[in-house]
């Protein structure tokens, strides 16, 4: 009898040793340390608190000076308006001058005063000048206007110094005085302006007041101090 031949079997692929599973058992858990015991006389120790977080101060918001209104538009100046040369300026003047309103002295008093106080003191102009500071050589209603005069130029421009002018040939005394002769007039002018300085002195003590006496000489007018 013949035998049959077995059939080969085929090979099995081979596995790498990668390939192969690997049975890798669990690691055992390690267990756990129990809480450290407290001390029967200790209290546990409380957690920590974190510290408050100070704010810096807000400073308050400054305080704004409420605006003043927009100034209402300039009309335009006429044709026939004039208009002046020299600037505005808006600081208030220091020193006044009282003296007489004989024109023919004006432009004589306004050069002494730019030349010897300010370019533009306050001025007071009245008949016979200086002399409406005493009411016995003058009238006591026109004491009581320059009075209220002086009051308000001193306390609102803060005036500082006083100039008393008189001047010869003045009418304010030929009317007061008639008959009395040049020299008589002359010395009541200076006992006028005396007593005009001792009256500011004692009313606002601390002023400094000047007195001049103005006179024509030679064609031009000549200023004397008369203390």
């Amino acid at each position: 009898m013949s035998r049959e031949k077995p059939t080969p079997r085929e090979p099995k692929p081979l596995r790498s040793f990668f390939e192969r599973p690997v049975h890798v058992p669990p690691l055992p858990t390690p267990p756990k340390a129990p809480p450290p015991a407290a001390a029967p006389d200790e209290e546990p120790a409380a957690e920590p608190v974190a510290a408050p977080i100070e704010l810096a101060p807000v400073p308050p918001a400054p305080i704004r000076a409420p605006e003043a209104p927009p100034e209402p538009p300039l009309e335009p100046a006429r044709a026939d308006a004039h208009v002046s040369i020299a600037a505005w300026e808006n600081e208030l003047p220091e020193s006044l001058v009282i003296c007489c309103s004989d024109g023919r002295y004006h432009a004589h008093f306004e050069e002494y005063v730019r030349a010897h106080l300010s370019e533009r003191p306050d001025m007071i102009a009245l008949p016979g000048g200086p002399a409406g500071l005493d009411g016995w050589g003058s009238t006591f209603d026109h004491e009581r206007v320059l009075e209220l005069s002086l009051r308000l130029m001193i306390e609102s421009h803060r005036l500082r110094a006083i100039w008393l002018i008189a001047h010869a040939d003045c009418a304010f005394y030929a009317h007061k005085h008639p008959g009395s002769s040049p020299a008589v007039r002359l010395e009541r002018q200076y006992a006028d302006l005396r007593t005009a300085k001792r009256r500011l002195l004692e009313r606002w003590p601390a002023l400094t007041v000047h007195c001049v006496y103005a006179e024509p000489r030679g064609g031009r007018v000549v200023f004397n101090p008369a203390s």
